[in-house]
Order: structure tokens, then C-alpha cells, then sequence
């Protein structure tokens, strides 16, 4: 069966390629990555050993709130500098940028609801570490929320 979301993710990278963008980057791994179950605390600690503060990457969310499509966000220093949509390249008014977790507050957001013990499942990247998938709460009763990471690639 074919997935229709690695088809609209390459049409709109493809309209974010013709739209002359040229301040636009969109990393997104060309094959996704499965992740990895694994215990947060080693995933968080071989992220921070790979010391990467300036990174994007592409993220989308699914809940029951405001959706924003597939953006992508950039981080300097351990904090977000700009969001951007995949589709359009137009910027995320900053009024909105709290809504896009960098990896460590993702982390954090994980660590945080495991210990009020509310259902979580995570997947990780195999190298290095930064959680691909996290499912926080429970979606079907519209309490949850699912981030999906993907493409992250450190910047100068």
C-alpha cells in the first residue's frame, strides 16, 4: 500500500523548490527513520553528547488544536529562531513559535508526562537520540498529542 504522506510532503517540497525561496531549507530525510524504543533517559543523554546546539528540522503535529501543517524549525543556541511552512516557505507568526518544541523540550515534555505517568510511546532516532515520534496522552480521546520529527540536520 502506498503512504500518501511521503507523497504530499515531496509535492510540497517540490512547490517549496519552485517558489524561489532561496532563504527556505528544508531537510527531510529521504528515507524515513524507523526510531528505536528506548529508555528516554539514554536517548537524552546521546543527543546531548553529540553537543548539537544550531540544528532545523521538520516538524508536524497532530492533535486536537491548531494545526499549522508540516513546518520547519530552526534552533540556535537551544532556542527557536524561525518557523517556517514546508508547503508556502512563508514564516509562522512568532506569536505561534511557543507551539514547536525544540528537541530538549521535547524531552523534557516526555519526561514530564512519564513521571505523572500518562501514557506515552516514543520512538528515537538510531543515531542520534533526538526523539522522531512522541505520542503524549491519548489522541482517540482528543487529550493527546503526537509530534513528528524528521530531517534534522545541524547549521552553522
Amino acid at each position: 500500500m502506498i503512504s500518501i504522506r511521503p507523497i504530499a510532503l515531496l509535492l510540497a517540497l517540490s512547490a517549496a523548490a519552485c517558489s524561489g525561496k532561496d532563504d527556505l531549507l528544508i531537510f527531510v530525510d529521504t528515507q524515513p527513520v524507523e526510531g528505536v524504543a528506548g529508555n528516554v533517559a539514554q536517548q537524552r543523554q546521546k543527543w546531548e553528547g553529540k553537543g548539537i546546539d544550531d540544528y532545523r528540522f521538520a516538524y508536524s503535529r497532530v492533535c486536537f488544536c491548531l494545526q499549522h501543517g508540516t513546518v520547519q524549525v530552526t534552533v540556535r543556541d537551544g532556542r527557536v529562531t524561525d518557523v517556517r511552512k514546508v508547503e508556502s516557505g512563508e514564516p509562522v507568526a512568532r506569536e505561534y513559535w511557543r507551539e514547536f518544541p525544540t528537541v530538549d523540550e521535547l524531552f523534557g515534555a516526555i519526561s514530564d508526562a512519564q513521571g505523572r505517568e500518562d501514557v506515552t510511546a516514543v520512538k528515537f532516532h538510531p543515531t542520534l537520540g533526538y526523539p522522531v515520534e512522541a505520542e503524549i496522552g491519548t489522541l482517540a480521546n482528543d487529550a493527546g498529542v503526537r509530534h513528528v520529527l524528521s530531517g534534522l540536520a545541524a547549521i552553522d
